[in-house]
């Protein structure tokens, strides 16, 4: 056996798409120099331009060039918002939701009947259980079809004694 270092795996990043789509929404922010409005968790609202970022910050530019540029983390940002509509995320406008997109591509993948072997198979169509029958008055001994009339019972209810003002 010989003493080799062990061989490297390639790093594969793994990408989320909502990371994707805030990077795109930023680069596309500092590229043409969009107004942003960010929200901090504490409620506090900042007003510039994407200078910089990257996935842990954001450097935001001033609006007047006497003004400093400021670090902000991510983990403290609520949220971004521009000031203009972006023509950034027009290709998803129309399509739904992912549930409905995936539905829709799943139903067009199964078409609805097929030829195995010359028998034609239809779609499978689920049974739907009769609801349960109402239970019947079970006050009454007789299987008739009117309940007998019940008595009506009076209810009283027991005062109670107030204690005199010496008493406990």
């Amino acid at each position: 056996m010989t003493n080799q270092p062990p061989k490297e795996r390639p790093y594969i990043p793994q990408y989320d798409r909502s990371t994707n789509e805030q990077d795109r929404f930023l680069d596309y922010c500092q590229r043409n120099k969009c107004l942003v409005t960010v929200i901090l968790e504490s409620g506090l609202a900042l007003q510039g331009r994407v200078v910089e970022h990257d996935r842990k910050a954001l450097m935001l530019g001033p609006l007047r060039s006497n003004k400093d540029v400021r670090f902000i983390s991510k983990s403290y940002i609520c949220l971004v918002r521009a000031e203009e509509v972006l023509p950034l995320f027009l290709e998803y406008r129309g399509k739904g939701t992912h549930l409905t997109r995936k539905r829709s591509k799943r139903e067009a993948a199964q078409p609805t009947k097929e030829l195995i072997a010359g028998v034609q198979q239809e779609k499978v169509v689920r049974k739907v259980r009769a609801p349960r029958p109402r239970v019947r008055d079970t006050l009454a001994p007789d299987s008739s079809r009117e309940p007998k009339a019940r008595s009506e019972a009076k209810i009283t209810t027991k005062r109670r004694r107030r204690p005199e003002p010496g008493e406990c």
